[in-house]
C-alpha cells in the first residue's frame, strides 16, 4: 500500500514539476509577454474600446467600431458623432445572433427591425 501512495505521489509531483518547467521554459522566451492581463474582450472592458473617434472622407465626424473588436467576417459599423435633432437612435447588443451568424447580416433581427419600423430608414 505504501508502494502505490508513493508511486501516485511521485508520479503527480514529477506531472507538476514538468508543468512547472514548461512555464518557466515559456516565459523565460518571452511567449506571452505582450498580452494583457485582462481579456479584453469579456464584456465592456475599458482596456480595449467598443468605438473610436473617426472622420469620413468628407470630413463628417463618426465614431468606428475598434479594430481590436472586429472579427474577421464582421462588416465596420459607424454612428455620427453628433445626434440629428429629432432623431433616435437604437443600439443592438449581442453576438453571434445579433450579426445573423450563420446566415447572414441580412437575416439578423437588426435588419428585420429595420425593415419593420419605418421611422428607422
Amino acid at each position: 500500500m505504501l508502494a502505490r501512495l508513493v508511486a501516485v505521489a511521485g508520479g503527480l509531483v514529477a506531472g507538476v514539476a514538468l508543468l512547472l518547467l514548461a512555464e518557466l521554459v515559456l516565459r523565460l522566451c518571452g511567449v506571452g509577454a505582450d498580452l494583457p492581463r485582462v481579456d479584453p474582450f469579456a464584456g465592456f472592458s475599458t482596456r480595449l474600446p467598443t468605438f473610436v473617434p473617426a472622420q469620413r472622407a468628407d470630413g463628417t465626424p463618426v465614431y468606428r467600431l475598434a479594430a481590436g473588436r472586429l472579427t474577421i467576417d464582421e462588416p465596420q459599423r459607424e454612428v455620427l458623432a453628433t445626434k440629428p435633432a429629432g432623431t433616435f437612435r437604437i443600439f443592438v447588443v449581442g453576438k453571434p445572433s445579433a450579426a445573423g451568424r450563420p446566415y447572414g447580416s441580412g437575416y439578423a433581427f437588426p435588419a428585420w427591425l429595420y425593415a419593420a419600423v419605418p421611422a428607422l430608414r
